[in-house]
């Protein structure tokens, strides 16, 4: 499961901000998710402002993430354990991590075409 917070809601120029992965056991014949087997999450300080209305979804600021980089090569090691990838509230945030493809690429993500 990858979750993302951005600077806005734009893809066009919009960044993100917070990286959330939960690396989980599922059972395909019942459903069924089995239990956690990893985590990441993460904050970035931003190059751009975030705006008024995203941080009033997920109240971080520009100041709150001063300092703050992701952990490239944590991402990709528990991605690179996935089988898939569930993303929450895909539109926008599948348009965001396309455009982020140097923060975390489809290929890390195992998402090839009509693998799954």
């Amino acid at each position: 499961m990858l979750d993302v917070e951005t600077t806005g809601f734009s893809h066009h120029k919009d960044e993100i901000v917070e990286l959330g992965i939960a690396l989980f056991r599922y059972d395909r014949a019942k459903g069924q998710v089995l239990d956690i087997a990893g985590e990441y999450s993460g904050l970035r300080k931003p190059s751009c402002p975030v705006s008024r209305s995203a941080s009033a979804v997920h109240g971080l600021t520009r100041h709150a993430l001063r300092g703050h980089r992701l952990d490239y090569r944590r991402i990709r090691k528990v991605l690179r354990q996935a089988d898939f990838v569930v993303a929450h509230c895909g539109a926008i945030r599948s348009r965001l991590c396309g455009a982020a493809h140097a923060l975390v690429s489809w290929d890390d993500l195992a998402l090839f075409a009509g693998r799954y």
